[in-house]
C-alpha cells in the first residue's frame, strides 16, 4: 500500500525522513531527483515493511496543504480499494499550528475538501477521517500537527512548530548551552529584535552543529547527532506524536498480522 504525507516544507521532509528511519526503522529509498532553488529536497520515498511512503514539501507552505489534499484526492484513480497492494492507503497532512488551534486547522482542511472534492465524504473524528468516494473505495485521512513538551526556551512564544520540537531536543541533549541560547536569544530582544523559534534553531546549530542549516537542522537534531538521537522517541512520545506517526511512518500491521 501507499501512504501519501504532505507537509510545509522541505525542512518537514527532512524531519519526517529523519524520524522514519531513526525511530520507526524504515529504509531509505532512491532520492527523488525534485528539489528546489536552494537545493532542498522536496520529496523522499521510504519504505517500512509493504509501505511505501512519499514524503511530499507541497508548493506555499501551510496555505498549500489543504489545495494539495484536494488534488491528491481528486488525482486517484477509480477502484483505490484497501485489498489492493497498489492503492493508497492513507493521505497525511503534517503541519505547523503557529498561533492557530490544531482543530481550526482541521476544520479548514474539511472544508476544503467538502468544496473542493465533493466525489469524496469525509465521516469520522477531526483530524482521523475516512474518506468514502464509492462502495468499495476508501482512503485515511490524517491531520498531525508538531509539538513539543513544555516549555523550550523562556522568553519565546509557547507556538506549537517543528523549530520547537529541534530546539526541545537539543536542550536535552546539551543542557548547558541551552542556557547560552537563552542568554542569547535575551540579548536579541533587549536589542529590539525580533526573535522566534527559527531564530532560536539557528543559534543551536551555530553552537553544537555548525555545518547545519534551517534546511538540514531535522537530520542532524532528529538521527545524526550521536548525543540528541536517543532522545528523540522519548521526548516525541511525550506529546503522543508517536503514537500519531505510527500509521504514518510505522511498518503496515495488516501485513504483519497485527
Amino acid at each position: 500500500m501507499r501512504r501519501i504525507v504532505l507537509c510545509e516544507g522541505p525542512g518537514d521532509v527532512a524531519a519526517l525522513r529523519e524520524i522514519a528511519l531513526w525511530v520507526f526503522h524504515a529504509e531509505a529509498q532512491k532520492r527523488n531527483a525534485a528539489a528546489g532553488a536552494a537545493g532542498e529536497e522536496k520529496r523522499q520515498l521510504v519504505r517500512n515493511g509493504a509501505a511505501l511512503i512519499e514524503l511530499i514539501a507541497v508548493a506555499n507552505g501551510k496555505s498549500g496543504l489543504g489545495p494539495t489534499l484536494v488534488t491528491t484526492l481528486k488525482s486517484l484513480p477509480p477502484g483505490n480499494r484497501p485489498d489492493d497492494e497498489a492503492a493508497v492507503e492513507s493521505v497525511s497532512v503534517i503541519f505547523d499550528p503557529d498561533t492557530q488551534s490544531p482543530g481550526l486547522f482541521c476544520a479548514e482542511l474539511s472544508a476544503a475538501v467538502a468544496a473542493n472534492a465533493s466525489d469524496w465524504t469525509l465521516a469520522g473524528e477531526p483530524g482521523t477521517w475516512v474518506a468514502h468516494r464509492a462502495a468499495d473505495e476508501q482512503v485515511t485521512i490524517r491531520a498531525i500537527h508538531w509539538r513539543a513538551p513544555g516549555a523550550v526556551v523562556d522568553g519565546l512564544p509557547d507556538t506549537q512548530t517543528l523549530e520547537r520540537l529541534l530546539c526541545f531536543v537539543a536542550a536535552q541533549a546539551y543542557p548547558e548551552e541551552a542556557l547560552i541560547v537563552e542568554r542569547w536569544l535575551g540579548d536579541l530582544t533587549t536589542l529590539g529584535r525580533k526573535v522566534g523559534w527559527k531564530a532560536a534553531l539557528h543559534l543551536w546549530c551555530g553552537l553544537v552543529e555548525e555545518k547545519a542549516s534551517e534546511t538540514n537542522a531535522a537530520a542532524k537534531f532528529l538521527h545524526q547527532n550521536r548525543t540528541c538521537a536517543p532522545l528523540v522517541r522519548p521526548i516525541i512520545e511525550q506529546v503522543s506524536l508517536f503514537n500519531d506517526l505510527t500509521p504514518v511512518l510505522g511498518p503496515d500491521q495488516r501485513a504483519a498480522g497485527l
